[in-house]
């Protein structure tokens, strides 16, 4: 039980990549809080990205992972010209537009940059290769419950979630 323990914290980042690659696209995407003046709204997964980040940033700074990647740099100047775009959008091309709101292009960019950063927790965690049979396992997983409950809509009544 110990060896299972030491093992599941050596290679957390691997066992979250596995539960976000399920839970993101199996989990409806049912509003949890509504920001105002907006259609912008703050999901369960939000939360679960948020706290895999957070433990990935405790173990950057511990030094157990590094930023460093063969994409590190294109992330980054994509994420520049991504705030650049919104920055220019925002103070020269949205106040002469009717009925656009800045604060929405903000959250969008930030929605980006979250599902981006998970990248960096995939890459930290992906320490071995044996690992990728298993993503790809997991994966296949997710794909055929997504073909069952589609099937499942289309046939036998399952609700459908936007």
């Amino acid at each position: 039980m110990k060896k299972l323990f030491s093992w599941g914290w050596n290679n957390i980042l691997f066992l979250s990549t596995l539960f976000l690659l399920m839970f993101i696209p199996l989990y409806p995407k049912l509003p949890l809080l509504d920001l105002q003046n907006t259609w912008v709204y703050i999901r369960a997964e939000d939360f679960l990205i948020i706290f895999v980040l957070v433990l990935w940033l405790f173990l950057f700074f511990r030094k157990k992972v590094t930023i460093k990647t063969p994409l590190t740099v294109p992330i980054m100047i994509y994420w520049l010209v991504g705030a650049l775009a919104t920055i220019n959008g925002v103070l020269l091309i949205f106040p002469q537009t009717p009925n656009v709101f800045p604060n929405v292009a903000f959250l969008s960019f930030l929605r980006h940059v979250e599902y981006l950063t998970l990248f960096f927790v995939a890459y930290s965690g992906m320490k071995d290769k044996k690992f990728l049979s298993v993503v790809i396992g997991v994966l296949v997983f997710t794909l055929f419950i997504v073909i069952f409950y589609g099937i499942g809509q289309k046939y036998l009544g399952f609700p459908a979630f936007l």
